[in-house]
């Protein structure tokens, strides 16, 4: 990945389940080797939500050893906070990917925090890489 970081830029498009029981997670970068990629800082931009009282959004990442099967979404340790209104939540800390598999991708995780009406958002994600 060369000697400095690494800066991705996508805008999702999310949903929610339906329900606060079920997280949904949604990708802003593409699978990444975790043989390069050491630390992720990301900032989110919602741009626009069909009900921000009832969705919120958290970072997090999954991990793959093949690329196409991914586990269960991990929030971040540090920055875990839920977010819901529209504008910019600033990343402030970097997360450390594990080498546990060969590959990660990094976004968010949506939930029901109240209602069942399946709700929309639209995220930019910008994600620094940190390499190993």
């Amino acid at each position: 990945m060369g000697c400095g970081s690494r800066e991705s830029r996508s805008t999702v498009l999310g949903t929610t389940s339906g329900s606060a029981a079920t997280d949904l997670f949604f990708a802003g970068t593409p699978p990444l080797s975790t043989g390069e990629v050491g630390q992720v800082v990301v900032t989110f931009e919602v741009v626009a939500s069909s009900g921000t009282a009832s969705v919120e959004i958290q970072r997090a990442y999954q991990l793959s050893n093949d690329g196409i099967s991914w586990d269960t979404a991990v929030a971040f340790t540090a920055d875990n906070a839920w977010v819901s209104s529209l504008g910019f939540d600033y990343g402030s800390a970097t997360e450390t990917i594990p080498v546990t598999s060969r590959f990660v991708r990094v976004g968010f995780q949506t939930n029901q925090k109240a209602g069942t009406d399946i709700e929309q958002i639209r995220v930019n994600v910008n994600t620094n890489l940190i390499p190993r």
